[in-house]
């Protein structure tokens, strides 16, 4: 059970990591930057995703 809860959590924050990057990168190629707020925004949710994702992957890998 552990082991699927761990795999989850490591797939959602591969999908938000992915998903926040591309709307930055839309958003600056189709020439309409988002507001700073925004862009804050998504860099909390990033940094919250990374430290996820961090803790996922080791977790995994001791569980080899």
């Amino acid at each position: 059970m552990e082991r699927k809860r761990n795999n989850a959590l490591w797939i959602v924050s591969l999908v938000i990591l992915g998903g926040a990057s591309l709307l930055l990168l839309g958003t600056q190629l189709a020439g309409a930057p988002l507001p700073d707020l925004a862009v804050r925004l998504l860099g909390l949710v990033d940094l919250a995703a990374l430290a996820v994702l961090g803790y996922t992957s080791v977790r995994k890998l001791q569980n080899r």
